[in-house]
């Protein structure tokens, strides 16, 4: 049976309550968060007899384009739990209606649209099934990430899991006097993530330190972002990672070493996160492992395979 629902351009307040109520709500998706792009944007919720079931938080420019951004994961959609708690049959219809209806508002209103998906949305049949004759066509790009989540057994057992070469690395970088500790000075971190594009024969773009440099003010300030650095045993800072917590995981959001110091900080960097994560019964998702050699390094810490997915769609 087809549904009426109604579209509701929300507020801040409005949206941040609403986040709440979805399995997929995380840190990408709060409104503090969203500010740190320096970009329009708006909140829009389907809703039916005014109980919202559906949101999309959309960032765009002055040209009504929305891109894929840097340091941006998991914003939409964002389902309410009252949709998980339906029978499948009635779950199936009610996810296809009000994705169509939340894309028929949002392709009315954009010249482009772009985000990545929870990793708890499978089902790209919505999607690929819109049709509208201001559309060029519809991109679904499958993207994969890794995945370490709390373990009954503890670290002890879940460091056994690792694989052998990162063992090694953990026992070399302590052994090499090497420890971690939590820094507040954002500029170190952005000058050493500045290291990952210098060896790539580029620099860091301007308005990716920006945003980066937004985030990780904003939420060390409001507690739910951290930086570890590691430390020579002169006190030199040669590694950073930087994280963002919610109520279910920590997510890595960017990190990066001086190039002449790589014995085994980076294991040691995330060996150190996931501990931290465990603790506090988070999961630690490394947001993102697509390249081989990235995924063959998150993997060997026993990481489990997700999979999100990039939806792009753009007018004639």
């Amino acid at each position: 049976m087809k549904q009426v629902f109604e579209i509701d351009w929300v507020d801040d307040t409005t949206w941040d309550a609403f986040i709440q109520t979805s399995n997929q709500n995380n840190v990408f998706s709060q409104s503090q968060v969203i500010k740190c792009f320096d970009l329009d944007y708006k909140f829009l919720t389907v809703r039916k007899n005014g109980e919202a079931l559906l949101g999309f938080p959309i960032i765009f420019d002055e040209y009504k384009q929305s891109t894929f951004l840097p340091y941006l994961y998991y914003q939409a959609p964002l389902f309410s739990k009252i949709i998980d708690q339906m029978v499948n049959h009635r779950r199936y219809n009610y996810i296809q209606q009000l994705t169509e209806t939340a894309l028929v508002a949002l392709t009315s209103n954009f010249a482009s649209l772009a985000f990545k998906t929870h990793p708890s949305i499978t089902d790209m049949r919505p999607y690929l099934r819109f049709k509208t004759d201001q559309l060029v066509g519809v991109t679904i790009i499958p993207n994969y990430t890794a995945v370490v989540t709390p373990v009954e057994t503890g670290i002890v057992e879940l460091k056994k899991k690792y694989r052998k070469d990162r063992r090694q690395d953990l026992k070399y970088a302590s052994s090499a006097g090497f420890e971690i500790s939590e820094i507040n000075d954002v500029e170190i971190l952005l000058d050493i993530v500045s290291q990952n594009f210098l060896r790539k024969g580029v620099g860091f773009p301007d308005y990716d330190r920006t945003v980066l440099g937004n985030i990780a003010r904003l939420s060390q300030k409001g507690g739910f972002g951290r930086i570890y650095g590691v430390k020579t045993s002169t006190g030199e800072i040669v590694a950073a990672q930087f994280v963002l917590l919610d109520s279910k995981t920590m997510h890595a959001v960017a990190t990066g070493a001086k190039d002449e110091h790589d014995q085994g900080v980076g294991s040691m960097l995330v060996h150190h996160c996931i501990i931290e994560a465990l603790k506090n019964n988070l999961s630690f998702d490394f947001n993102g492992a697509n390249s081989a050699y990235l995924a063959d390094f998150k993997h060997s810490f026993n990481a489990e395979l997700k999979t999100y997915f990039k939806i792009l769609w753009r007018k004639n």
